[in-house]
């Protein structure tokens, strides 16, 4: 396992009525990622049977990659919570201060790596 890799985990609540809203935000913050970020080494979007919650899960090289993910996706946030709401916010790996404070303010828990196996595929 890489230590200085970051992984987080969100679950978001859609607003009834605004799925498609949140999808289209969903897309820019997406195509952001993909565009700009080679340091993201994924970023996935995930919905439940009836569209009412979704789930990212994102993985970064390292802290410096997640500050830059932050950076370039800070124009989205305000839009994705006109239309949803966080439920769930998790982080694994050791943040900086200053990425523990922004996420800590969300209302994340942060995981420090303890042990495992990590295959490659």
């Amino acid at each position: 396992m890489n230590l200085e890799v970051i992984q987080v985990h969100a679950e978001f609540a859609v607003s009834v009525g605004k799925f498609d809203s949140f999808k289209a935000v969903g897309q820019e913050m997406i195509d952001t990622v993909g565009g700009k970020e080679p340091d993201t080494l994924s970023y996935e979007w995930y919905f439940n049977g009836d569209n009412s919650k979704c789930y990212t899960m994102e993985c970064y090289r390292d802290a410096a990659a997640l500050s830059t993910h932050l950076s370039d996706v800070n124009q989205f946030i305000h839009k994705l919570l006109d239309v949803s709401k966080i439920t769930k916010l998790d982080v694994f790996g050791k943040l900086t201060p200053e990425l523990e404070k922004r996420y800590v303010a969300l209302g994340a828990q942060n995981f420090r790596y303890w042990n495992g196996v990590t295959r490659k595929n």
